[in-house]
């Protein structure tokens, strides 16, 4: 199979040819369609800076979608031919996965991250970890749903009807997911971008989109960049008593106790 490989971290991506993986008994083996290319996680994995570096050569793609070519001899519950899409493979066995909070599985695997992932005509992962797509989405929205529509969802937590939500990265897959889940919860949303290029392609009216320090009195930030200036910006811009919620992989960040108290 071509595969976009990784031998050197830091180095750019070859397009090389790679035997075509074998599923395992509880494995589907699928024909990759859509994969996303996650800001985050594919450039600390193939920049070297992710903490426990995949070996090389290493296939990145975080979250797959495809065609299903062949099952494993154990998979009962899918078929060749059925449309899916790959979250990151929970080990099943840990308290979190015994209960609705499997994302915090202490033994999760990401496609990408800890084993070859999407970039690749064919990708060999466990069943468990796959979503049936339903016919009317398209495998490049399944792609992007799979991971950030969730996450999305999860970060907004609970229903925001009429109050001001604040949204950073909103041209970005987590960033625009939120505004949409958001604002389908009946929220005023507001969406800070970082170039008047983002800013012109999001304009369309729906919700409010300016740069990053627009707008105040917040009822809730949902901060998607982990960019140290955006993330105190989003903080100065809550209301009392409002809330952030985070979502990055990126450094650290400085917190103000004092503003912290005071506004809380």
């Amino acid at each position: 199979m071509k595969a976009a490989v990784l031998t050197a971290f830091g180095a750019p991506l070859t397009i090389g040819e790679l035997p075509d993986p074998v599923p395992a008994a509880d494995e589907l083996l699928v024909l990759v369609r859509s994969v996303t290319i996650n800001r985050a996680l594919d450039q600390a994995v193939c920049g070297g800076r992710w903490p426990v570096p995949p070996p090389l050569p290493h296939v990145p793609g975080i979250d797959p979608a495809g065609e299903i070519v062949a099952v494993g001899s154990a998979v009962t519950t899918w078929s060749v031919g059925d449309r899916v899409a790959f979250g990151s493979v929970r080990c099943g066995r840990c308290a979190a996965c015994s209960t609705t909070h499997d994302s915090l599985c202490v033994a999760a695997r990401m496609p990408g991250v800890a084993c070859w992932g999407g970039m690749a005509e064919l990708v060999a992962l466990p069943a468990r970890a796959a979503f049936r797509i339903p016919p009317d989405v398209s495998f490049v929205d399944a792609a992007f749903a799979v991971r950030h529509g969730g996450l999305a969802l999860h970060m907004l937590g609970h229903a925001f009807h009429d109050k001001r939500v604040l949204v950073t990265g909103a041209s970005g897959a987590l960033g625009s997911a939120a505004v949409q889940l958001a604002r389908a919860q009946g929220a005023d949303v507001t969406g800070w971008v970082g170039s008047e290029a983002k800013r012109a392609a999001l304009a369309n009216g729906s919700f409010a989109v300016g740069a990053v320090g627009s707008g105040t009195d917040f009822a809730l930030a949902v901060e998607t960049t982990g960019t140290p200036d955006v993330w105190q910006a989003a903080f100065a811009a809550l209301t009392l008593g409002g809330s952030l919620i985070g979502s990055s992989g990126a450094g650290s960040v400085a917190l103000d106790l004092r503003r912290l108290y005071t506004r809380r």
